[in-house]
């Protein structure tokens, strides 16, 4: 795909191809009005083209003068050749200069669209009976267009109605319009009036907090230079969205009570900000950037740093310095190549989309901190590496155990959940010793070699039949239900449903999805088999669509041993206990967080075992020490103390 020097300046934000008499008066309509209604600029024929003008010239100039193309594939769109020279434009355009090309397939069957299948075969035939030199031209371009992801609105009766599609798209839209670079035209009103009270306001010594955004979220257009902001001492908040001409920024470092800098969306921007120490939150996402400092190891107080959609290649290795860092967003870093020594308490690590990236590690264990110091605002860990298929069988093998820690650190929470996933097709045999080439499998539970009570954390692997990205609706997602069932020695059992509401929408190809509860912490009533059933749901917005094939699963069992868990209840003593356990059990570390979505189905014999196990868990925060029950070496519990 090439992009061109001499691209003419971006007049609209969306060009809108369509059939007028299919969709007219009531989808495109509605969705013409819903774009504009956000501040979105749309070249509609009917809006902009003025009485006598030529069409073709006008349909031409109007494509590319816009950002992205909206095109409402209908039965009857083929039959004009007006729909047809459009959409050979807009093909031609995203060749040439990556113009984004979003189809929706109104009513009609995508796969028609790729083979002129349908009705699509009646218009074309129709074409090629009039020798239409064009023909071959439309044809290409039309079957290139089915190839293209976008929203399937099939308008059966168990489909969702147009407005839940037309809100999708509207929001998937402006999502691109924040990410995409372009330049637009400077036709706004009073523009420079704004500016020059904006500036006045950011030299006052009082300014608290700072925001720059454009109407409907699309951009400060025009503002290219931030001032010194030398009185400017008490700014907490810096937000300048969307501002797409600006390309500089003043050293920040002496606004010592700046916690906040938002920089999203400010496409020409290319130097990473100069910040004071105290900084929390550092967005500086779909920028031009394209280095980190390694001056970054001085923000000690970071918390929250996001790099996606620029062209960071690197991020530096003393970012296992930031102890506070706990959300690292590095999706759609198409140059990203490593991640080398991350902190392992990281909560959020989402590296979805990073198709260079080769390397991931983690840094050294004993920079493992207690839960207690790790504040997750949202209850829940995350280690997201979907789509990144340039990992190497190190880094996958970094990653896999990685989850598995994360997942030993629920035992001291009570609440959480633990979601990991990555490409691939296979179930590590050193981690998950539970293995099965279906939906379900049986276990047998290692008896209990202690004294006293114990407690089993469960780890879940799973690698689901994902179908094909192509035509899965924008905003789709799965859902994870867990069925596991424990039986006594006595024959009594227990039940318990665990459901994932969201594990991600987009998955191209195979992955290996790894995954933990704190409603798979269960209290050891002399179990001797665990059995469990795993079910994947295809999910659109609130409906669940079909079910997903599991094609392999296996399950991890720890103890936990809550006798030696009593022993230890001094916070002071908390990190000694956790660094020795891994300097003399393991070279594993623990990590340290908070979260989970889940749901709970009781029966009257399980309400009443989970309860007795309740009372006698502990409060959240209570520590506890692991054994491994698989894997190499020896299978029995152990006792860590």
């Amino acid at each position: 795909m090439a992009s061109s020097s001499s691209s003419p300046p971006m007049k609209y934000h969306v060009f809108l191809s369509f059939r007028g008499g299919d969709t007219r008066l009531n989808f495109t309509g509605h969705l013409l009005k819903e774009l504009k209604a956000k501040g979105i600029k749309v070249f509609f024929d009917e809006d902009t083209l003025k009485k006598g003008e030529l069409l073709s010239p006008a349909l031409s100039q109007g494509i590319a003068y816009s950002r992205l193309s909206i095109i409402v594939l209908s039965s009857d769109y083929a039959s004009s050749k007006s729909c047809l020279a459009e959409l050979s434009d807009i093909m031609d355009r995203r060749r040439t200069h990556g113009q984004i090309v979003l189809p929706i397939f109104y009513h009609v069957d995508p796969s028609h669209v790729r083979h002129l299948d349908g009705s699509f075969k009646k218009s074309f035939d129709d074409h090629e009976s009039k020798r239409l030199h064009q023909l071959q031209r439309w044809k290409t371009a039309f079957a290139k267009l089915g190839e293209l992801k976008g929203w399937h609105i099939e308008g059966d009766k168990c489909d969702r109605p147009d407005t839940e599609y037309i809100e999708d798209v509207v929001k998937y839209v402006i999502k691109k319009l924040n990410s995409e670079p372009s330049t637009v035209s400077e036709d706004l009103v009073g523009i420079y009036d704004q500016k020059k009270e904006i500036l006045g306001l950011i030299e006052q010594e009082e300014s608290r907090v700072i925001g720059l955004w454009g109407m409907g979220g699309i951009g400060c257009l025009n503002l290219s230079k931030i001032p010194d902001l030398l009185r400017a001492i008490n700014l907490k908040f810096l937000k300048c969205r969307w501002c797409e001409s600006l390309v500089e920024l003043p050293c920040l470092s002496h606004l010592t009570s700046l916690e906040e800098l938002d920089l999203q969306s400010c496409s020409k921007l290319k130097k990473f900000p100069e910040l004071p120490n105290n900084c929390t939150k550092l967005d500086i996402s779909n920028t031009g950037i394209e280095e980190v400092s390694d001056s970054i190891e001085h923000l000690v107080r970071l918390e929250s740093l996001n790099l996606s959609g620029t062209r960071v290649k690197n991020v530096p290795s003393n970012i296992s310095n930031l102890e506070s860092l706990q959300k690292l967003q590095v999706a759609i870093c198409e140059s990203l190549k490593s991640l080398p020594e991350l902190p392992p308490y990281l909560c959020c690590l989402e590296a979805e989309d990073c198709t260079s990236l080769e390397k991931v590690s983690f840094a050294n264990h004993n920079l493992y901190r207690s839960s207690s110091y790790c504040d997750v605002k949202d209850k829940r860990i995350l280690l997201s590496f979907s789509n990144c298929f340039g990992l190497d069988e190190d880094s996958i093998k970094n990653i896999g155990a990685g989850a598995m820690l994360q997942i030993q650190s629920l035992a001291h929470r009570l609440v959480g959940d633990v979601i990991c996933r990555f490409p691939g097709n296979e179930i590590s045999a050193n981690e998950f010793e539970h293995r099965s080439v279906d939906s379900f499998l049986n276990l047998e539970i290692a008896p209990n070699g202690c004294m006293g009570n114990r407690f089993f954390v469960f780890a879940i692997c799973l690698v689901p039949d994902f179908p094909v990205l192509e035509f899965i609706a924008h905003g789709g997602f799965y859902r994870v239900v867990v069925d596991c069932k424990l039986t006594a020695i006595s024959g009594e059992e227990f039940k318990r449903v665990c459901v994932f509401p969201d594990i991600g929408g987009n998955y191209d190809r195979d992955h290996v999805i790894i995954l933990s509860s704190e409603n798979l912490i269960m209290e050891d009533n002399d179990y001797k088999e665990a059995s469990f059933d795993f079910t994947i749901k295809r999910c659109q917005e609130k409906t669940e669509v079909e079910d997903i094939k599991v094609k392999k699963c296996g399950v991890h069992v720890f103890y936990v041993d809550s006798e030696s868990y009593a022993d230890s209840d001094v916070e002071s003593n908390e990190m000694s206990d956790f660094n020795e356990m891994n300097n003399n059990e393991s070279d594993d570390s623990f990590y340290s967080a908070d979260d989970s979505n889940f749901e709970v189905v009781n029966d009257d014999t399980q309400k009443k075992v989970h309860d007795d196990s309740t009372t006698k868990m502990g409060p959240a925060g209570d520590k506890r020490c692991f054994s491994y029950d698989g894997g190499e070496g020896d299978r029995e519990p152990k006792r860590l103390k």
